[in-house]
This record gives structure tokens, sequence and C-alpha cells, in this order.
């Protein structure tokens, strides 16, 4: 890939595939600040290269999320969304 090696989680069935990875950012980071590295995650690994890739493998174009906490373990809503969807939960 252009940018470099990435390694992120990648998750495929039959129906959907999605690429997701983690990140632990400093407790000062809260709010829009979770929001913001949620988003730069997943900006960095959206890319023609990655969905080309994931898509010849799994055969559907990817979702991109991320795995977003911070030291004290507040989750960003759209890491906590993301994982839901894909059947994990809290229990």
């Amino acid at each position: 890939m252009a940018a470099g090696v990435r390694k992120p989680y990648i998750i495929w069935d039959k129906r959907s595939s999605v690429v997701i990875d983690a990140q632990v950012i400093s407790d000062s980071s809260a709010g829009d600040c979770l929001a913001h590295m949620h988003h730069l995650k997943t900006s960095y690994y959206n890319t023609e290269d990655m969905c080309a890739w994931v898509r010849e493998r799994s055969g559907h174009l990817p979702s991109f999320t991320t795995l977003t906490v911070n030291w004290s373990g507040m989750m960003m809503p759209a890491s906590f969304s993301g994982l839901r969807d894909l059947g994990l939960s809290k229990d």
C-alpha cells in the first residue's frame, strides 16, 4: 500500500466487512477530542488501497470504525456502536 504497512483488524462474513483499529489516547482526550481521534484513525484506513484489498478478499466494500478509548476507559460512542453492531457487548 502506498502509505506503508497497516495492521488493523479486518472482519468479514457473507454480508459485510469491517476494518477496525484500536487506539488508547490520553485522559485529556474526552468529548470532541475522542470524536476527532476516532475520525483521524478512520480516515487513516479508509483509502482506495485498503478498500480494494478488503474487497478482493471479502467480496464487500468495507465499513471503517475504531476502538477509541482514553486511559481512564472512556470510550468514543461511535466505537461502542461499532462494536455493538459487530455483535459484541458488555455482557
